[in-house]
């Protein structure tokens, strides 16, 4: 029983270290989207003063990897919970129920994050099934560009299953710490 028990915390704490490197990896991919746009921009600026010449190819790829940028970073953002927050009705409420407020918003928000991931991997396959392109002037294949908003709403899904595990176990316990002030919540413990 005790070594199951010590597998069960190993395989948790190796998911934990896969499920960090994981979103290590969406925020270096991020940062080197967000070095090539600025090259890429960089590039139209040159290329639009010192040559009188301009490229639309430019605009279009920026415009993929801005929205790459933010969709690869939303699971971190939520993991060490910077998102954006309306609290403040919710900062008048006992912390008890500030906790019971945020765990029904992480099931709505896990709803919507579930539907996003399905229709968008819909989307995915029957571009990559039927071989839509993107018709600029570089003709891009639609599909590794629809891929990264199925992917992102699966880590972001799966961000939110751990953070509804941590705030249904915190909930359970009966433990609440009050937070030394509002504009520092406190993770679950």
């Amino acid at each position: 029983m005790a070594s199951e028990t010590a597998r069960a915390v190993t395989l948790g704490t190796r998911l934990s270290k896969i499920w960090e490197n994981t979103l290590k990896g969406t925020i270096y991919a991020s940062g080197a989207l967000i070095f090539l746009l600025m090259i890429l921009m960089s590039y139209q600026v040159i290329v639009r003063y010192f040559f009188n010449t301009s490229t639309g190819w430019v605009p279009d790829f920026a415009t993929d990897f801005q929205y790459m940028v933010v969709m690869l970073g939303t699971a971190w953002v939520l993991k060490v919970k910077k998102h954006t927050k309306l609290d403040v009705l919710v900062l008048r409420a006992k912390p008890r129920t500030q906790k019971i407020i945020e765990f029904g918003l992480n099931i709505l928000a896990f709803a919507a994050c579930a539907l996003f991931f399905y229709v968008g991997m819909r989307a995915t396959v029957t571009a990559f099934a039927r071989g839509d392109f993107l018709y600029r002037e570089v003709n891009v294949p639609l599909g590794p560009l629809l891929a990264f908003i199925p992917f992102s709403f699966l880590l972001l899904s799966i961000q939110l299953i751990i953070n509804l595990v941590k705030g249904w176990r915190f909930l359970q316990a009966g433990k609440v710490k009050v937070e030394s002030t509002p504009a520092q919540p406190q993770a679950y413990t």
